[in-house]
């Protein structure tokens, strides 16, 4: 930086952020938490925010806003405001190749790294990919993907491919659990098998309950400011707090209730974040197995798991498996990547995959359906 500044550093998500921490940037935070404070709570428990967290770096500083990919139209016109407001300097730092974010339909094709939304910009590019070790097996596939070149057959330590389907897949993720491989996940590249593979391994796990289990991972489907969870953060289950015992007040036996009605019920979930802290959220639902009341709804594996609407309540799924667009700013040591057959013949595939296999830092397991073979060098037989 000129003059020796001292930048201040953010990403996108929480996720991103906390792994920047974790390779040094001890002040790094997100876009979100850069841009705004939070001011208080609204009665029904939403988080109040207020843009004057630009005003805590004073003006000319520059801003590196890495895993840039993930920038959307709306935070790139909060940074511009800011920017212009402050006098900025803003730094984008991304992957090119990389996925660009969910948008609306209006901001179709936006990508950040274009430098087109900005009306002053300039774009470096940078060729060599360094989120792996030099050499490493899981870069030279990804190296491959971005070329366009045929992906190279795995059958060694850090990348093997082979032909399965979601059931596969998910003996594998166990299979690695089994062999002291902790830091894990699969991702896909649909929600319905995302859905599928996380049935797979709970029911390979004998979890029968539709209630998350001590030890099970969750990942967060919205940015939960008040609790500091990030959307696409992976948290792991420590406990389930049951409700206490309630005795029936005087007359109520001569209604006909359900005989568990004044048992214990689980009413709160204790998660320990990748970063070793902790975070407690009601756990909102129909304990009674009955139909949802009101905006209530049974964990069943979708995006009404929680209720958004209550204070201290997170939306999550399970976090066994993940699409790619909900991993990226995220990294593990061991990635699981299914490929269906038919994935290949759909639009950005390679970037798709691209965005998949990076999140691996040391070993990648491909596995893939019948339909894609022509996609690789295999050697000869």
């Amino acid at each position: 930086m000129p003059g020796g500044i001292i930048p201040v550093v953010c990403a996108p998500t929480g996720r991103a952020a906390a792994r920047l921490k974790a390779l040094g940037v001890a002040d790094a935070k997100t876009v979100h938490g850069f841009c705004y404070t939070l001011k208080g709570k609204a009665s029904s428990g939403d988080p109040i925010f207020q843009a004057v967290g630009a005003l805590l770096v004073g003006r000319g500083r520059w801003i590196i806003i890495d895993e840039a990919s993930m920038v959307g139209p709306d935070m790139a016109t909060d940074l511009d405001a800011f920017r212009a407001q402050y006098d900025l300097r803003l730094v984008f730092v991304g992957d090119s190749f990389q996925l660009p974010p969910v948008v609306a339909d209006e901001h179709s094709g936006f990508n950040i790294m274009s430098g087109s939304h900005f009306t002053s910009a300039t774009r470096k590019n940078l060729d060599e990919v360094h989120r792996q070790a030099l050499g490493s097996p899981v870069l030279s596939f990804a190296t491959a993907v971005r070329t366009g070149a045929a992906l190279p057959s795995g059958a060694g330590e850090g990348y093997v491919d082979m032909i399965g389907d979601v059931d596969n897949a998910a003996e594998a993720y166990l299979d690695m659990q089994k062999m002291g491989c902790p830091d894990v996940v699969a991702i896909t590249w649909s929600n319905a098998d995302r859905h599928k593979m996380n049935a797979s391994i709970r029911r390979m796990l004998g979890h029968t309950s539709r209630l998350p289990q001590p030890g099970e991972p969750l990942v967060s489907l919205v940015n939960a400011y008040t609790l500091g969870l990030m959307n696409g953060e992976v948290a792991t289950v420590e406990e389930i707090v049951l409700r206490p015992v309630v005795p029936p007040p005087p007359g109520l036996e001569k209604f006909a209730l359900p005989a568990d009605f004044f048992k214990a019920k689980p009413d709160e979930v204790r998660l320990r974040r990748a970063d070793g802290t902790a975070v407690r959220a009601r756990l909102v639902t129909d304990w009674l197995g009955k139909e949802p009341v009101g905006q209530r709804r049974p964990f069943d594996g979708c995006k009404d798991l929680w209720d958004t609407g209550q204070k201290n309540a997170i939306a999550v799924d399970w976090g066994y498996c993940l699409t790619a667009h909900r991993g990226q700013g995220s990294e593990w040591e061991n990635v699981i990547v299914y490929v269906p057959g038919w994935a290949p013949r759909m639009g950005d595939f390679r970037r798709w995959l691209y965005t998949a296999s990076t999140r691996a830092s040391k070993g990648l397991l491909l596995v893939h359906g019948s339909g894609i073979e022509h996609l690789f060098n295999r050697r000869a037989a």
